[in-house]
């Protein structure tokens, strides 16, 4: 036989187990569920919980495609955004342009005509000066009695030597610059005889008779050698045309 209070608890749970359905069948499915929960000392405690039948899921967020060349970090350094030399478009090499040479006008020729004087003059002088001394070194080592020539005095048959050295000298002069300017200006020495041979067929079809020249109206420039610019023949020009009306009224 059980005790009075075994019996009690017996029924009580008999009848909590009949009225489970009806208040579960009572209640709201939006209401918060109750959880029982039995301790060893036959009591229990009621815990709340929230159905999830009325919380909306939050939605996944579609995060964005990421490609290869996209970088990662929002703060790209600005060495990042450049290009590189592979990935940007092939640039082809441009053809070589071939320069042609512009043709020798008359200024310039008559500009290097000038400077070809200059060279010629700065040779003449240093191989007078070079021929010079080499001509006094040679005639001081002479004795006094060899240079007795022609029944002169020595001493005027050296001085006579020396000068005639350094003429010889000055007549190399033109030949050394010639060689030097024409080294020196190779590429354009065809244009330059063109030229040259162009210039001196006008003097010498323009330039005035030299024999009816005085010293009252003397021949101004018979060889063109001043000419420097095309201003400069033009002013040649009038010379040789002042020369002959000159001659006319003398006449």
């Amino acid at each position: 036989m059980l005790s009075s209070q075994s019996a009690a608890q017996l029924r009580f749970s008999l009848v909590c187990l009949k009225l489970q359905p009806a208040l579960a069948s009572s209640y709201p499915t939006t209401a918060p569920a109750t959880t029982r929960r039995f301790t060893s000392s036959s009591t229990y405690h009621l815990r709340p919980t929230i159905s999830t039948a009325t919380i909306p899921h939050p939605q996944p967020t579609r995060q964005p495609i990421r490609h290869a060349s996209t970088t990662t970090s929002p703060t790209t350094s600005p060495t990042s955004q450049v290009p590189s030399p592979s990935r940007s478009q092939p640039t082809h090499p441009s053809p070589p342009t071939t320069s042609e040479p512009h043709p020798l006008t008359w200024n310039s020729y008559l500009t290097l005509r000038r400077t070809r004087r200059h060279y010629n003059l700065i040779a003449s002088l240093t191989s007078s000066l070079l021929t010079t001394g080499a001509g006094a070194s040679y005639i001081s080592a002479l004795s006094l009695d060899s240079l007795a020539l022609f029944g002169l005095d020595p001493i005027m048959v050296m001085g006579l030597a020396v000068v005639g050295s350094g003429g010889v000298g000055w007549l190399l002069g033109p030949f050394v610059g010639e060689r030097v300017f024409g080294w020196r200006y190779r590429r354009i020495r065809g244009e330059m005889g063109e030229k040259e041979q162009d210039l001196y067929r006008r003097i010498k079809k323009h330039r005035v008779d030299p024999s009816g020249g005085s010293s009252a109206n003397p021949v101004p420039d018979y060889y063109g050698e001043k000419i420097g610019s095309v201003q400069g023949y033009r002013n040649w020009m009038k010379d040789q045309r002042a020369f002959n009306k000159k001659r006319q009224n003398f006449l």
